[in-house]
């Protein structure tokens, strides 16, 4: 993405593409159904780890991205999530039990490596069990990256 990502809506899968910000290596979404959703990117610049924050608008069941902000974090924080991360070892396979709903809250989190190289695992509310250790270590950022962003009383706007 090139142009205005403050204000431009984009695909969740689709990265910004501004001076300055560096390479993305994780990227966690979250979108409940009735609330204000986010997506959080860790990012590598000059050998620092950068979080910048997404809201997330949903049209038409799509899931968009809106505006890009950094948040002060921890780089080594955001080093060792990445780090965790890279070093799980687990299978791919999602749930098939032929269940279906509409409401819940729908996560996301992909690792990007080099050569245009990435892996995104998504899930709704439930998750397959052999996916335990990489939610665990999600819930951990959502927890950390939220309490990086007190989110406002009217928190579907960027600051």
């Amino acid at each position: 993405m090139s142009g205005n990502a403050h204000e431009a809506l984009r695909p969740v899968e689709e990265d910004v593409r501004i001076p300055g910000v560096g390479l993305r290596r994780v990227q966690l979404v979250y979108a409940p159904s009735f609330e204000a959703g986010f997506s959080w990117d860790i990012r590598v610049l000059d050998g620092e780890f950068l979080l910048y924050r997404s809201d997330v608008v949903t049209q038409q069941w799509r899931m968009l991205l809106r505006g890009y902000c950094r948040l002060d974090f921890e780089s080594g924080r955001l080093e060792d999530y990445w780090g965790r991360l890279r070093a799980l070892c687990l299978g791919v396979s999602p749930i098939y039990n032929g269940m279906a709903g509409a409401d819940g809250t729908d996560y996301q989190l992909a690792l990007f490596g080099d050569l245009s190289t990435a892996i995104r695992f998504t899930w709704w509310s439930d998750y397959s069990g052999e996916w335990t250790d990489l939610v665990r270590i999600a819930d951990e950022m959502l927890d950390d990256f939220r309490r990086a962003w007190e989110l406002p009383a009217d928190a579907g706007t960027t600051r």
